[in-house]
């Protein structure tokens, strides 16, 4: 696992041209107050919900971006910062990169997380590692505001590291938003080789669609 405080990395697309593709979308519940779990209600609503994810597909059947939408504009849902993923495609490696509202990536000193993730697969699909890419550079326009001084890089840079730690030290790999794809890797949801599939994720959840297609996915991934 690597974090970076280089400038965002160029990565040469792999996408098809815009008319090879196709969108689908998808109606999704929220909690209280708009606060997570963001969980999708159906799939293939055809575009009749207010609160839903569009859904960008290349020719190979792969995911290509994802888009939060309310009421047909990207919005940020609650505490879940990203209105918007991109997927770029290359030999061996797969690359997730997030945005907000507004289109911009993801900074530390406003949302804490990585703007991108670039997944490294072996020969046989599963994820070997993961590179974490964050921006320590942009500051949130509030420290100006009030008239106060932004964080220094260093800290910054100490507060990643914590969430790092946190949310995915020992945890097996996934490609993290790829659970609200319904087309995924033309089917395929790539991990590491240690994931366990959650067994009883339909005596849990209500709507258990996207743990559904996780497990399909991951068993899609091990017979090929």
């Amino acid at each position: 696992m690597k974090t970076s405080v280089e400038k965002p990395i160029l990565i040469k697309k792999t996408n098809s041209d815009s008319s090879e593709q196709k969108v689908i979308y998808h109606s999704i519940l929220v909690g209280t107050y708009d606060k997570r779990p963001l969980i999708i209600e159906k799939w293939n609503n055809n575009g009749s919900s207010k609160k839903q994810i569009r859904e960008t597909i290349d020719k190979k059947n792969r995911v290509t971006k994802l888009e939060f939408l309310r009421n047909d504009k990207l919005s940020e849902f609650g505490y879940f910062p990203i209105a918007k993923v991109t997927y770029e495609y290359s030999e061996n490696k797969i690359i997730e990169t997030a945005y907000d509202k507004y289109e911009e990536t993801l900074f530390v000193d406003k949302h804490v997380a990585h703007y991108q993730s670039i997944y490294h697969l072996n020969k046989n699909g599963f994820i070997e590692k993961v590179e974490r890419i964050s921006d320590f550079k942009k500051r949130d326009s509030i420290w100006s505001e009030l008239n106060m001084s932004p964080p220094s890089n260093a800290e910054l840079q100490e507060e990643s590291k914590e969430y790092q730690l946190y949310y995915y030290s020992g945890k097996p790999i996934e490609i993290e938003f790829y659970k609200y794809s319904y087309s995924k890797l033309d089917g395929i949801y790539p991990v590491s080789k240690d994931y366990i599939v959650e067994k009883d994720y339909q005596e849990k959840y209500i709507f258990y669609w996207m743990e559904r297609g996780v497990e399909q996915g991951v068993k899609k991934l091990k017979s090929e």
